[in-house]
């Protein structure tokens, strides 16, 4: 139902010339609201990756079990994510 919404809504975190802080607040939109739909495992994937660049490992780790646990349609290899999953939560484990 909200599908076209949803790729229109995530396009613009690739227009040209975006800023860093407008890609952030789209992908958390497309996050929050379409989860669901086909980009919506790009979007979590897209916040995960930025969480882990700065330190923010939990969100990171977050972001990626929610694609490996909601999303098995995903268009994100599964390996992938779970390499960086084991990644953040090794991060994670180190700052204990």
């Amino acid at each position: 139902f909200y599908e076209a919404k949803a790729k229109q809504t995530w396009a613009k975190v690739n227009e040209p010339g975006a800023r860093w802080s407008d890609q952030l607040a789209t992908a958390e939109k497309v996050f929050e609201e379409y989860f669901l739909t086909s980009v919506g495992d790009n979007a979590a994937d897209f916040l995960g990756d930025a969480a882990f660049e700065r330190g923010d490992f939990e969100n990171a780790e977050r972001y990626w079990r929610s694609v490996l646990e909601k999303h098995p349609d995903s268009d994100v290899s599964e390996a992938r994510l779970l390499f960086k999953r084991g990644l953040a939560l090794a991060e994670l484990a180190q700052g204990s």
